[in-house]
């Protein structure tokens, strides 16, 4: 994945949810969003410089886990310290919500990333891209290649960086590509680079490529570049667990958190981008997890059309009480469409979404956690309208934390079936062995 092109899709994505936090959550403070939106620049900027320098260094840039859960530790120390301050009142709200424009530094933060990635390319010839999903890999390879020859040119690049490793000379286990001299250094690199991989220089298309030593012996049948390449099939599949598993990983978070105040909103958020991954890497698990999957999501887009539907009699319900006429069956009958029907349908598509990744404890959580999600939604569908009916809030503070307290409840059972699903995929347990699997491509 283009590095950059990442960085900058990421920017505007934050950028287009800060724009709608603004305005409809909170007032901008010009002052805050624009300290924040420097700082966060210019760390975005370091940091993408620092990663081009280990890339140049190295031959590429590893990412460190450990650095990434401490910034992930500290961020949970700030929400904590967040919702103390908001719900013991330390700080008057109409003060703390000023400082929500601090969301500005995360966007900035990958505009500097982006900016700097793309200045570095164009002043070296090269791409730079990253693969993994949660700690990534970074590493820069000659512009102009196809995804084939991308392919391969980082096959050869990872046997290099092993062998240099381990003090042992380099001897590719895989076919190797013709190669070309560069003009300026005498470095090789792939026939079809157009730029030298050491120094930058052009490398021109009128310079024979020189062929690689073939040593004695039977040699595997060369591929040709319109089918895959040899080993792609691991490849592709072994991203695929990968993005499952980092998938799984921010379900638990987005579960863990989601019923908690004021932070339910992040925790969709995490769960709805480890829904993608999960996504992209369901074909990896077999035809019944991929089945799954699919069926899963149009369920989980019929409840919430259904919940929408809901939602819409359920204002009308309240207007009609608010005017004095509270003993129309319009309220109750949309709490049972919100509650019932869209919370059933969510609720079973979120059970079959990593069913087939369980085993049968797993499974049990699974629906307990849909179990409790019913019974539940049936106690706030007889809470709910005798405090609406009798003139009373919702945010009524008792009402509230009942209300809180119950939703903690499946997210608990959810977020703990989402951790059995991906311990198996850590033990190595799914997804099954390739032998008897069809190669993938002629």
């Amino acid at each position: 994945m283009r590095a950059y092109r990442s960085y900058l899709s990421f920017a505007i994505f934050w950028s287009f949810l800060a724009a709608l936090q603004a305005p409809g959550l909170h007032p901008l403070n010009v002052y805050i969003a624009s300290v924040s939106g420097v700082a966060g620049f210019t760390s975005g900027a370091i940091f993408a410089d620092r990663l081009m320098q280990g890339i140049e260094k190295n031959g590429e840039y590893r990412q460190s886990g450990k650095r990434l859960l401490l910034v992930l530790g500290l961020a949970i120390v700030i929400w904590a310290v967040l919702i103390y301050v908001i719900i013991s009142e330390a700080i008057p709200l109409s003060i703390l919500v000023q400082f929500y424009s601090i969301y500005a530094a995360l966007p900035a933060l990958y505009f500097g990333g982006a900016i700097t990635f793309r200045r570095w390319e164009l002043k070296n010839g090269k791409e730079v891209h990253w693969e993994g999903v949660w700690t990534g890999t970074f590493y820069a390879i000659p512009v102009g290649l196809t995804w084939q020859q991308r392919y391969q040119y980082r096959y050869e690049q990872q046997a290099r960086l092993r062998m240099r490793n381990s003090g042992e000379p380099y001897a590719s286990d895989g076919p190797k590509t013709p190669s070309i001299a560069c003009p300026r250094c005498g470095t090789m690199s792939v026939a079809m680079a157009r730029y030298c991989v050491s120094c930058g220089a052009f490398l021109s298309s009128l310079q024979q490529p020189v062929q690689p030593t073939v040593p004695p012996g039977p040699q595997p049948p060369p591929y040709s570049y319109y089918t895959y390449p040899p080993g792609y099939e691991e490849f592709r599949r072994a991203g695929q667990v990968d993005n499952t598993k980092t998938g799984l990983l921010l379900l638990i978070i987005g579960e863990a958190v989601s019923w908690v105040p004021f932070v339910g909103s992040l925790g969709f958020l995490l769960a709805l981008i480890g829904a993608v991954f999960v996504i992209l890497g369901r074909e990896a698990f077999g035809p019944a997890h991929d089945r799954n999957v699919i069926l899963s999501i149009i369920l989980f887009i019929v409840g919430i059309a259904a919940t929408i539907v809901g939602v819409i009699f359920l204002i009308v319900g309240e207007i009609t009480i608010q005017a004095g006429n509270p003993g129309g069956v319009v309220l109750p009958a949309a709490l049972l469409s919100v509650v019932v029907i869209g919370g059933a349908i969510t609720g079973f598509s979120e059970v079959l979404f990593t069913y087939a990744l369980q085993k049968d404890n797993g499974r049990i959580f699974l629906w307990l956690g849909y179990a409790a999600s019913i019974v539940i939604g049936i106690v706030n569908f007889f809470i709910l309208p005798s405090s609406l009916a009798s003139g009373g809030s919702f945010f009524f503070p008792g009402l509230f934390l009942l209300s809180t307290v119950l939703a903690a409840i499946p997210a608990t059972l959810y977020a703990t079936a989402f951790y059995l699903a991906r311990d198996r995929i850590v033990r190595r347990e799914i997804p099954f062995p390739t032998e008897n699997r069809q190669p993938f491509g002629p």
